[in-house]
């Protein structure tokens, strides 16, 4: 395969990872809690936090070409979505350092995002 069939090759399923990972996303911060799944060991929440917010920011960056926008959609979502655990969902809280991690996992992806256009470019 040439060098340009593959990049487009590549973008093709842009979309399709954005669509997954912020479905991903969505489910795993608005699903109710539950005391029978492990907790593993301190700190991987917040690792997954940020993986939950980087992941999504910088595919949607690279589908879109709309850093700014993306970057700040999802910023007011990490803290709509811990005011919305803490508030609105069964056995799920409000964490503030919850939302830093969501905050880090966002500047990564802006910083990944700010060398290239796309992964493949």
């Amino acid at each position: 395969m040439s060098a340009p069939r593959a990049v487009a090759g590549r973008r093709r399923w842009l979309p399709t990872l954005a669509v997954v990972a912020v479905i991903g996303h969505l489910l795993a911060l608005y699903l109710p809690g539950s005391d029978l799944l492990p907790t593993g060991p301190p700190g991987l929440d917040k690792v997954v936090h940020v993986a939950l917010f980087a992941v999504p920011t910088a595919l949607l960056i690279w589908w879109t070409g709309r850093r700014r926008l993306v970057v700040c959609a999802f910023a007011v979502h990490a803290v709509v979505s811990e005011l919305v655990q803490g508030y609105v969902i069964p056995n799920r809280s409000l964490e503030a350092l919850d939302m830093l991690a969501d905050v880090v996992g966002i500047g990564l992806a802006w910083s990944v995002t700010g060398r290239s256009r796309s992964p493949a470019a």
